[in-house]
């Protein structure tokens, strides 16, 4: 995907914002969940795109999440509720970005806190 190409006031405050709750998200409950589902910490490394996949599917994304992107790309139907209002070309290319940020800080966060199991295995609570 191509960058977009904001403003920089508005580009570094908007995904800094995006990825900042993409990175919050992710970490101990993500990594909890994929450390029950696998063995070991490399095999739970390599499910966290699985598990992104299936915490967008969840409530928590599309009601509060979701809107929240909506809000930062600039819609005027952003904050909690239903969708009123269809993308324009600009809206849906910044949201198609903050989605993307969004993604990317909480991937990070769930692979960091892997990370922090496998160098430290004591700490996994199993």
């Amino acid at each position: 995907m191509t960058d977009i190409t904001f403003p920089d006031s508005i580009k570094t405050e908007t995904e800094r914002e995006a990825y900042r709750r993409g990175w919050s998200e992710g970490g101990p409950v993500p990594t909890q969940t994929l450390l029950e589902r696998h063995e070991t910490v490399t095999e739970a490394v390599r499910d966290v795109s699985e598990a992104y996949h299936t915490y967008t599917e969840g409530a928590h994304y599309c009601n509060v999440v979701l809107p929240r992107l909506r809000e930062l790309a600039g819609f005027e139907d952003g904050g909690r509720g239903t969708f009123q209002i269809q993308p324009g070309p600009a809206e849906g290319m910044a949201l198609d970005r903050l989605t993307e940020v969004f993604r990317q800080g909480y991937i990070n966060r769930t692979e960091a806190e892997l990370a922090q199991q496998a160098r430290h295995p004591q700490h996994r609570t199993d």
